[in-house]
């Protein structure tokens, strides 16, 4: 049943540094722009999927670092991220948040 689940990333520098407070662009698998927003100060965003595809979750550091990070969402709700998709400066991960 859609909306799956919400997607939580965290970007964080390879030094192991959060990418925190950094704006956040997501796009649908139609390429439309879903939502706007900003990393927390660990560096996660999360968004709901109201679609299964592949999903595009933009930041930008305003340092030079750039990821657009691709999140398959399959028809169950399950998520993966595209590592292809990160620079080497970067880590990002796919992360569950108990609440």
């Amino acid at each position: 049943p859609w909306p799956g689940p919400a997607q939580v990333l965290r970007f964080g520098y390879n030094t192991g540094e959060a990418i925190a407070d950094t704006d956040v662009i997501v796009r649908g698998p139609d390429g439309s722009v879903r939502q706007r927003g900003r990393t927390d100060t660990e560096g996660r965003h999360a968004f709901v999927a109201d679609a299964p595809g592949t999903w595009s979750v933009q930041i930008d550091d305003g340092l030079g670092h750039v990821v657009d990070a691709r999140v398959t969402v399959a028809a169950d709700g399950a998520a993966r991220v595209d590592a292809a998709a990160e620079p080497a400066a970067v880590s990002v991960q796919l992360v569950l948040l108990l609440l």
